[in-house]
């Protein structure tokens, strides 16, 4: 991983949870990229009674655009778990 999506995936969510005085019940998580910088940076904030990955349920979300002009907050919904369990859907006609 390298040094800036290091610092963003550990920083940022320490940082959002001390100044956002978050209680226990949220969990934030952020990423840059998985070993080179992603083109759609994000910073997620978790209810742990709903989730605690982007993987599956749905979640708060904050979606930058790759060259940082702007930043949208978003109501997301993780749908791998599905997928892996039941595979991909095929729509029939």
């Amino acid at each position: 991983m390298c040094y800036l999506c290091q610092k963003c995936s550990n920083v940022v969510p320490k940082s959002i949870i001390a100044s956002l005085e978050l209680p226990e019940i949220y969990s934030v998580k952020a990423s840059a990229g998985n070993g080179s910088w992603a083109k759609v940076p994000w910073i997620a904030i978790f209810n742990k009674l709903v989730t605690e990955s982007v993987q599956s349920g749905f979640y708060c979300v904050y979606l930058f655009r790759a060259e940082f002009s702007g930043v949208y907050l978003s109501l997301n919904q993780g749908i791998a778990d599905k997928r892996n369990k039941f595979g991909l859907g095929r729509g029939t006609w």
